[in-house]
């Protein structure tokens, strides 16, 4: 299986302490664009980037089950140390 990946350094992380002494990670930065084409010579409709999205943050971040990792891994596989 190959993994195509693409980066952007233009990305700001920011954290933030809560009430309870948890903190609260915010990533704020362009992720993927509809209607142009990336750096792998694709491109994505809205309406399709629009119906994912809202299908993973009803499946996955609703369910406090959406992780990733940071500055892309080397293939498909999380690691979860790195999460």
């Amino acid at each position: 299986m190959k993994l195509i990946t693409e980066i952007n350094e233009q990305v700001n992380i920011i954290t933030e302490a809560n009430e309870a002494g948890g903190r609260s990670f915010y990533i704020e930065g362009i992720f993927m664009q509809a209607e142009q084409k990336n750096r792998n010579g694709r491109m994505y409709p809205l309406s399709v980037l629009q119906k994912e999205t809202e299908r993973y943050v009803t499946e996955s971040v609703m369910k406090n089950r959406a992780y990733g990792e940071l500055w892309h891994p080397d293939g498909p596989t999380i690691n979860i140390e790195r999460v």
